[in-house]
């Protein structure tokens, strides 16, 4: 049996078509342009453009206050945009080590 409800069907978010100023290029973006992410990535832009480039404790507590992002979504967008910007030093798998028995 399974359980039915009353509860509509979720809407894809509709995308939206802009033209870019300087090419008249059609651009389309989501509604999701001016969310958390978007926030947070124009907030690390700007910490990375200043010298010396601030603490990851203080871009952490602007990602909180200025684009709502909790503790664990400010870390994590950090971390991903820190990826992003080839920032991130991934540490080298180690060599598999197959010991031949004959």
């Amino acid at each position: 049996m399974t359980k039915q409800t009353n509860k509509p069907a979720r809407a894809a978010k509709p995308a939206v078509a802009a033209i870019a100023p300087e090419t008249n290029a059609t651009v389309t973006t989501t509604a999701v342009a001016d969310g958390k992410m978007a926030k947070a990535k124009v907030i690390f832009d700007e910490c990375m453009a200043q010298s010396p480039v601030p603490a990851r404790k203080d871009i952490l507590a602007r990602f909180q206050s200025e684009a709502g992002c909790t503790k664990a979504g400010a870390g994590t967008y950090l971390q991903i945009l820190k990826g992003r910007a080839g920032l991130v030093q991934h540490k080298a798998k180690p060599a598999s080590t197959e010991s031949a028995s004959a």
